[in-house]
């Protein structure tokens, strides 16, 4: 996708900051550069932009502080982490459009998604990736959220999580890999065809496909 010739940066960037912090499209899209505190790897999203009108503090991974620091040389000195081509917000279907023209079959909730099956399958705390998705509905959720969002204990989660969406970059090699090879890079990384999880399957083919993460 980075190659696309009609996809601008900022939606390129939006999209694999979102798969990194698990984020919603929205908060991405949304995000301003005074809302991270690069220096601690925090991002404060404001309640104007969360779903249930709540602060939410997401870990930074070093994966996504990467991204940052791209976005910020793209950037220059506008207000937005992520503009589309003329310094304005990305519209609500900008992520849909680009993953569409890279024909990508992939969705930003599905990403979201995708964490979520990576969390149960590697047995992460309910509550962590509860809160890593901002999920904060049911009465023990609110009640937990009211004490301590876990910001701490959420970020080792948060950066096993980048590893792993990183990994499918160095596993690809920039290249698009046919799926009997992918399994076959896959046991290279310790990962056998036993372990081929559907959460994993589905990750390093989109990374395959679109190439997203190539430098």
């Amino acid at each position: 996708m980075d190659a696309h010739p009609r996809i601008v940066r900022g939606v390129q960037l939006a999209i694999r900051f979102g798969v990194l912090t698990a984020a919603r499209q929205a908060e991405v899209r949304r995000a301003t550069w005074d809302e991270f505190d690069l220096e601690e790897a925090v991002w404060t999203v404001p309640e104007a932009h969360m779903k249930r009108y709540r602060p939410h503090r997401v870990p930074l991974s070093t994966g996504a502080l990467a991204v940052l620091e791209e976005a910020r040389g793209t950037n220059g000195q506008g207000d937005l982490a992520f503009p589309g081509s003329r310094g304005r917000q990305l519209s609500g279907t900008a992520v849909g459009d680009a993953l569409r023209k890279a024909k990508i079959n992939a969705t930003g909730h599905g990403f979201r998604s995708s964490f979520k099956d990576w969390a149960r399958h590697e047995g992460v705390d309910e509550l962590l990736s509860e809160f890593a998705l901002a999920h904060v509905e049911g009465s023990k959720t609110v009640a937990a959220y009211a004490r301590d969002d876990l910001l701490e204990k959420r970020r080792p989660v948060m950066q096993a999580w980048s590893d792993l969406v990183l990994r499918a970059r160095r596993l690809t090699g920039g290249r698009r890999l046919q799926p009997a090879t992918l399994q076959g890079r896959m046991a290279s990384c310790g990962s056998g065809t036993r372990d081929f999880v559907p959460w994993r399957n589905r990750i390093e083919r989109i990374w395959c496909r679109a190439n997203w993460l190539r430098g």
